[in-house]
């Protein structure tokens, strides 16, 4: 006997409600355990039974969920079919741009094909995916060591048919940011001189057309020559970087702080070619303007390279990551400290930097566990993917559930809860797609699944 104060339409709707519930729990599990086992065709079927394929006038059809579709991406890439995934993982992409799995994966396919420059520039992107997205965290560990790996092989290379490079062959829109030179009699101020120009080197990157030198390759030419920072500004080895670094443009600068926190900064942007003079640049100012000065100068280094921005491009790039000088400080010897290999005290300087500015996202994208920087250590992929399914495991649901949380301080109340409803298994995580049904009619293309999904039949003839 139905419940005093429930009509049976109301019972009949919460039965519907718990039926839809179970089912989608458990949806997932068979591919999931066929996976694990290694039982790829079974797996792909238990996906598309999920996905439900259909043809409809003679057009293939799924109900789309990100997190099948990329589970069958997942099996072929474990099947060596990277073509295949591929085509896989791009297609999730194209409609959910965000989802890091995806994001990962892709680049997982390109560095199973070789194609380590694709892997960089698609994990690269993980500065977009939202902060709770379990493999943000996942996707910055790889790229660390993706390219340590590929800029040492680049610079090895260079320094071997050193004698054979031109400038002539350099892309006329690279440019390589050195670290600054601290002229200062304190110090204190020595982590600026990378933080300087990592400020630089990420507004440049975010310009369409400009090709920008990883810190990372800087660093490695660095190590191999035994070079100083002061060496990098050397007007004689200009012309020599260049060529190694493959980067047409150089700017070197210095910077100078007084014990009354005024600043004066000077910066150079060389040519490789010496074909004209130097650009020289000069500001000085309250050391609280560095933020802004950093801004006039990056404008100025794009209006010496030909490029001319428009307005939401100049608002973007006025934005500023931090006005907190300490915050930016600690920022600053974070990368310090990752530049030497110290994950943990480099871990401290960036939850450091958060502490002292909750909303420096730049900081944020730093934090990560020794469990994922392990993880994502290592040149064999197949262990990769083994360590990271260990930490990052997909629910009943075809959610992404981290095994591991970050620290509660370090997250704010909205992103708390974001956190527990990963946590929990939950179906429902605040964001921007709440809304948005969980399935949608999902046109398929030909060479999406090769495999399952035949040409569609003849017409069948209508009968009398």
């Amino acid at each position: 006997m139905p419940r005093r104060g429930f009509s049976m339409k109301q019972w009949i709707s919460l039965a519907l409600l718990i039926f839809v519930g179970c089912a989608g729990s458990s949806a997932y599990k068979p591919a999931e355990r066929h996976l694990e086992r290694q039982e790829y065709t079974q797996a792909l079927r238990a996906y598309l039974r999920v996905l439900d394929p259909r043809i409809r006038d003679g057009k293939r059809y799924i109900n789309y969920e990100k997190e099948a579709v990329t589970g069958m991406g997942i099996v072929y890439w474990r099947m060596q079919r990277f073509e295949t995934a591929e085509r896989i993982f791009q297609t999730v992409l194209e409609k959910d741009p965000f989802f890091g799995q995806a994001h990962y994966y892709l680049g997982m396919t390109y560095e199973g094909m070789g194609e380590d420059r694709k892997a960089i520039d698609i994990y690269s992107a993980y500065l977009e995916l939202p902060r709770t997205d379990p493999y943000k965290t996942v996707i910055l560990g790889r790229l660390d060591w993706l390219k340590r790996i590929t800029y040492n092989r680049e610079l090895q290379k260079a320094f071997q048919d050193e004698s054979q490079l031109r400038t002539d062959q350099l892309d006329k829109q690279s440019v390589a940011v050195m670290y600054f030179t601290n002229l200062s009699q304190d110090a204190y101020w020595d982590p600026i001189q990378k933080g300087l120009a990592d400020l630089i080197t990420r507004d440049l990157k975010t310009i369409e057309g400009i090709t920008v030198i990883d810190r990372y390759k800087i660093n490695m030419l660095m190590a191999e020559r035994n070079l100083t920072i002061a060496d990098l500004a050397n007007e004689n080895l200009i012309s020599q970087h260049a060529k190694l670094l493959d980067a047409y443009h150089i700017v070197t600068g210095s910077l100078m702080i007084s014990r009354d926190m005024r600043m004066t900064l000077d910066a150079t942007v060389f040519k490789a070619d010496a074909s004209v003079f130097p650009q020289r640049m000069d500001f000085s100012g309250s050391l609280s303007r560095l933020f802004k000065i950093e801004k006039e100068l990056v404008l100025r280094i794009i209006d010496h390279l030909g490029v001319t921005l428009d307005i939401n491009q100049r608002q973007r790039l006025l934005e500023v990551p931090t006005e907190n000088m300490e915050a930016f400080l600690s920022y600053s010897r974070g990368l310090g400290a990752l530049d030497q290999n110290d994950f943990e005290r480099a871990q401290q300087h960036f939850r450091n930097a958060i502490a002292l500015d909750s909303g420096f996202d730049w900081a944020d994208s730093y934090l990560m566990l020794p469990e994922v920087w392990t993880a994502t250590q290592n040149r064999n992929l197949v262990r990769v993917d083994h360590e990271v399914t260990r930490l990052v495991r997909t629910t009943s649901k075809g959610r992404v559930r981290m095994v591991y949380k970050p620290p509660p301080e370090l997250l704010s109340t909205w992103n708390r809860l974001q956190w527990m409803s990963f946590g929990q298994n939950a179906g429902y995580i605040p964001g921007n797609d709440t809304r948005e049904a969980f399935q949608e009619s999902f046109e398929v293309g030909p060479g999406l699944f090769p495999v399952l999904l035949s040409q569609p039949p003849a017409p069948v003839p209508a009968s009398d």
